[in-house]
């Protein structure tokens, strides 16, 4: 009985395969292009207090740290034309997707991006730079609600306007004019989110680092008793071989200086020193290498950890995109503060294209099967159950 019924359906998909491949298809891409996301977003927890402790004693920030973007351009792959419209369109179409359901679902009430808005920004032109711009803020886009309950604060980062000594002086202060500033803090609860311009403060250009180092000098002075989380697109120097942590996804476990054109994958020794013993940070946020890492630096006997938040665009050399969703519990009666991280891993892009193109090929032997099915059907008995024969010139009928 199960057979026949086996059989009957399977009949029915090769007599009839449209409309069932529309149903997959449909549900294929509403779940490749939408549930994927959202499922990741909505699964993912922002960071709370273990224990006994009461949550009824603090007030909460959600903040939603981002780093790298990287929107592709023309000097991602020096590509043009058709191709460079095809990669910025698929790049866009995923970051656009992981920021809709990020501020949806889980509604940070702020936005840290850590630099590398774009990835070619230090070398477009003007016009070409506010194009981009444009499209960033349409990718990043905040409802005027959105914007009213939710600060954006920036750092900047190589890819924006270049590194230690080959920054190039007009994008930096392109940067600073049309988006933010690099050296600032903001209060937050009972937080003191500090960004610092780790890139500028190691260039021989004495205009822009001495503002850097100026601002270092000030933090403590200004909140001397805060709490200081410290925000840098760079990360800061360790050991090398350092173990980043099980989150790390490349074959390198390990963040390792190196100096190349346009950036640093470390801030340098003595200024990595310099800024953790002067900020004196609770921790440290930075971006730039695109995968996940969690140490702890040792200034004065006293463990302070930096996290490396992975890349949120698409296109930057690890399979999962990152954000990081940090919680600030500051305390309403002036008692201990807590910051809790947690890094969450989007969606694979790249498995939900090659799903796409198996589904294709499936769609397409299926369809070829059902056409020859259709030719095997017409080729049996007619309306009258003759089907002629012919044997050494004799016509035989044969009579179901």
């Amino acid at each position: 009985m199960l057979k026949t019924r086996i059989f009957r359906y399977n009949k029915k998909l090769f007599k009839n395969p449209i409309f069932y491949l529309k149903i997959y298809w449909i549900v294929l891409i509403l779940y490749g292009e939408y549930f994927i996301f959202f499922r990741t977003l909505y699964n993912s927890q922002w960071p709370q207090l273990s224990g006994d402790i009461q949550k009824n004693d603090f007030a909460i920030n959600h903040i939603a740290i981002i780093a790298d973007p990287q929107l592709v351009d023309r000097n991602s792959y020096k590509h043009t034309g058709f191709r460079l419209f095809l990669e910025k369109m698929f790049t866009d179409n995923y970051v656009m997707k992981s920021f809709f359901n990020l501020k949806k679902i889980k509604k940070p009430d702020h936005y840290m991006f850590l630099g590398d808005l774009t990835d070619g920004g230090r070398e477009l032109e003007d016009d070409e730079w506010e194009t981009d711009l444009k499209r960033f803020h349409r990718i990043f886009h905040l409802n005027q609600y959105e914007k009213k309950r939710s600060k954006i604060l920036y750092a900047g980062g190589n890819h924006d306007y270049g590194s230690g000594n080959t920054i190039d002086v007009a994008s930096y202060k392109r940067f600073v004019n049309r988006i933010s500033d690099v050296n600032y803090s903001v209060e937050v609860g009972n937080y003191v989110l500090v960004v610092i311009d780790t890139i500028g403060y190691e260039s021989n250009n004495i205009d822009i680092s001495s503002k850097t180092k100026s601002f270092i000098e000030s933090v403590r002075k200004e909140y001397p008793e805060k709490s200081v989380l410290l925000f840098t697109h760079v990360p800061l120097w360790r050991p090398s071989g350092t173990y980043c942590g099980k989150l790390r996804q490349g074959r390198k476990k390990s963040i390792n200086d190196g100096v190349g054109y346009q950036y640093s994958n470390l801030v340098g020794k003595n200024a990595s020193e310099y800024i953790l013993q002067t900020i004196k940070p609770e921790v440290v946020f930075s971006g730039d290498d695109h995968d996940n890492c969690e140490i702890a630096h040792l200034v004065n006997n006293k463990a302070i950890k930096e996290y490396t938040v992975g890349a949120f665009g698409w296109a930057s050399g690890v399979p999962y995109p990152s954000v990081g969703l940090l919680s600030l519990f500051s305390s309403k009666n002036g008692n201990q503060n807590y910051s809790k991280f947690q890094p969450i891993l989007l969606p694979n892009q790249l498995h939900t294209y090659l799903f796409y193109i198996s589904s294709f090929v499936f769609t397409f032997i299926l369809l070829l099967l059902s056409s020859v099915y259709e030719v095997v059907e017409s080729r049996k008995y007619s309306g009258n159950n003759v089907l002629p024969h012919k044997i050494s010139g004799i016509t035989v009928q044969y009579y179901g």
